[in-house]
């Protein structure tokens, strides 16, 4: 059973716990091998993505790249069932 505090109810959140340097030098190596492989992913699908002419897949920001899968998948959508197919996401 957890016990809220005064303090929390006013701030919505619990007090930070307090690591010691080896624990925090542990947590920070799993977030960067966690970042190393996010940041895999996404170079994996920057590189099956068409790029167009003037933009270099390395420059893409996350946004851009998500933004680039997500209009891949509606054109081979449209490929493949032809130009009348109706979409049901919004491409913005």
């Amino acid at each position: 059973m957890t016990i809220i505090t005064n303090q929390e109810k006013y701030y919505g959140r619990k007090k930070r716990r307090i690591l010691s340097r080896p624990q925090r030098q542990e947590a920070n190596r799993r977030e960067r091998h966690r970042m190393e492989i996010i940041n895999e992913a996404y170079e994996q699908l920057r590189n099956v993505l068409p790029f167009k002419k003037g933009r270099k897949r390395q420059k893409m920001s996350r946004m851009d790249t998500v933004d680039g899968a997500i209009r891949y998948i509606h054109s081979l959508l449209e490929i493949l069932h032809g130009p009348n197919y109706n979409l049901n996401w919004t491409i913005s």
